[in-house]
């Protein structure tokens, strides 16, 4: 059992359906003082309302923009703050189901959604949701961007508003060809550039925020997110923002007026009054605070705990703390940048593949509890895991491997020289565990092959702009899908200009008849297979290297919080998490 010395919390049983919830410097500081006691208190009657979940991430946001920060620290501090129009079940996290969307029929041969949103929605400024809101999301990301972000390109802005053939004249438009058509205040005709099998799946990831937040005036857009202030961070979700310390703590609580209800047994949501995310960015002391209770969910993201974390878990709090094993569909990948020399060069790339040793990277990252990757998600009719044992790149032992990368790369005129190296390249490396395991990996590995990795560790938001403005050779990732299924998840990579400079007609082609077939039919499978071949005989964007599993800990008085590692949607993994009374 947990009780809070900071916060005093008052807990009373669910009563039936009202509509009510919510989805928050740089000094450091610990965890508020928890005494756990040695054994949780159970609740009598299920759900009950009341009660702080004290959470723990690794490292601050870069930013809080809910449309232009990728990282996925703000995903998980933000997403209790926001709805989107579609979003994963909360009772079911591989699926999509409607959020903000009431209702919706699909017209005009599979291009135009006629979409009704539920009424009284409230912002958490007191604004009521209308599909103006709606309208000016989508016009400011693909038309209307803050000064410093250049427009979208890819494969979601392709479907969007026909890029790289983008009329915003029309986009914006009352009544446009390709984009929302506002009916009356809750109901919209969005027109797409063609039919899609995964369109709400594209879009789960995007946050609805209110007009007069995201557009200062007419001519004005403001990057909402870029102030950390209640006025800037405005939402419909269940918590709103309260306050966020940098290098401290993020906060949430409650908000009363939220719409959405238990789909269960119709309770307002949410159960939680609030959630505190600590900065802790040292793994021990972080999994030192979820021990003694603390923080009571380990951070959920990426690596939320080691596999050896786990079982002490496991063997030293029975009863009193649960781990979660989900597959998690993190990658570990390595970035090219395509217009820098010699990465421009589909053999130099290639030559990087052949010679890294996924077993190795798969131990580092994640003791030995991964799948083998290509670029596309680990979803049939995608390859992954064994069915890439025989592959170039993924083959044991590495002999034959390596004797290819040499070969391609003294081909290419990159020989080794009197200094032992045949390139010796910068490696940005963001100042997380995660990133700089990788990165120390992929530096033992390369100079197997002679190439010298000068890694060059650098805040969070440096790497950031390093990476949105393309300067780098070289750049570790680890990305994880969102997806239901492998279409979606490879144009997430590229929905928002994020393929580092690879866009090939061959690519969209087949991603654009992929995306237009029916899920589960013959053309869907032919063109899912065609793409990922030519997605590796490019090396288009990264070399792939494993799918990495990693375990959840939570302690057992936080009940229905799922995990959720296929999808990082913390925001429906709030909505119906609750406390044992008294905890």
């Amino acid at each position: 059992a947990c009780s809070s010395s900071e916060e005093a919390t008052t807990t009373t049983t669910a009563p039936a359906a009202t509509a009510t919830t919510a989805a928050g410097s740089t000094t450091t500081t610990a965890a508020p003082e928890v005494t756990a006691t040695e054994e949780a208190v159970v609740a009598d009657t299920g759900p009950v309302y009341g009660g702080i979940l004290y959470a723990a991430m690794e490292n601050d946001a870069p930013g809080m923009s809910p449309m232009y920060d990728s990282s996925i620290t703000r995903a998980y501090m933000w997403w209790p703050m926001y709805n989107r129009l579609w979003a994963a079940d909360p009772l079911d996290m591989s699926q999509n189901v409607n959020d903000l969307v009431k209702e919706y029929t699909i017209t005009n041969g599979g291009k135009t959604y006629n979409i009704t949103l539920h009424e009284g929605v409230k912002f958490h400024n007191g604004e009521t949701l209308t599909a103006d809101d709606v309208k000016a999301r989508y016009e400011i990301q693909e038309c209307d961007l803050p000064e410093g972000r250049s427009a979208p390109k890819g494969t979601t802005s392709k479907l969007l508003t026909g890029y790289p053939d983008r009329d915003c004249d029309d986009f914006k438009s009352a009544s446009p060809k390709l984009g929302i058509k506002i009916v009356d205040d809750t109901h919209i005709e969005w027109t797409l550039n063609r039919p899609s099998n995964s369109f709400t799946d594209y879009i789960y990831q995007h946050a609805v925020s209110p007009r007069s937040v995201l557009q200062k005036d007419d001519a004005t857009p403001n990057m909402s997110g870029k102030e950390d202030t209640p006025e800037d961070n405005v939402g419909t979700g269940p918590f709103k923002y309260v306050e966020y310390q940098r290098g401290s703590v993020f906060k949430v609580e409650k908000f009363e007026d939220y719409w959405g209800t238990d789909p269960r047994n119709g309770n307002a949501l949410p159960y939680l009054d609030g959630i505190h995310t600590y900065v802790i960015p040292d793994a021990s002391t972080r999994f030192a605070a979820f021990r003694n209770g603390n923080v009571e969910i380990t951070q959920d993201n990426f690596r939320p705990i080691t596999f050896s974390q786990a079982r002490v878990i496991e063997d030293e709090m029975e009863g009193k703390a649960t781990v979660k094993y989900d597959f998690g569909a993190t990658n570990a990948f390595m970035a090219y940048n395509h217009v820098r020399t010699p990465w421009d060069d589909v053999n130099m790339r290639t030559a990087l593949h052949l010679a890294l040793d996924r077993d190795d990277i798969c131990e580092v990252l994640a003791e030995g509890n991964c799948v083998y990757a290509t670029h596309m998600p680990p979803f049939l009719p995608s390859r992954f895991g064994d069915a890439l044992n025989d592959e170039p790149g993924y083959r044991q032992p590495k002999t034959e491997d390596i004797a290819a990368a040499e070969a391609l790369m003294d081909a290419a005129g990159y020989t080794v020289g009197a200094d032992g190296n045949r390139l010796s390249v910068e490696l940005p490396v963001r100042p997380t565990s995660r990133y700089q395991d990788l990165a120390l990996v992929l530096q033992d590995q390369l100079k197997k092959v002679n190439v010298e990795l000068r890694l060059n560790p650098m805040e969070l938001g440096a790497f950031d702009r390093r990476r949105r403005s393309r300067d780098f050779d070289l750049l570790p990732i680890t990305g994880v899908t969102s997806t239901l299924h492998p279409m979606q998840g490879h144009a997430g990579y590229w929905q928002a200009g994020n393929g580092y400079n690879c866009e090939y007609d061959e690519r969209d082609t087949l991603q654009e008849a992929a995306d237009s077939a029916a899920l589960g039919s013959t053309e869907y499978t032919t063109n899912i297979v065609a793409l990922e071949k030519s997605l590796m005989d490019y090396m288009c964007a990264y070399t792939p290297t494993v799918w990495l599993d990693y375990p959840l800990g939570v302690w057992n008085h936080i009940n229905d919080y799922p995990a959720h590692k296929i999808r990082y949607d913390t925001g429906p993994a709030t909505h119906l998490a609750w406390k044992d009374a008294g905890t």
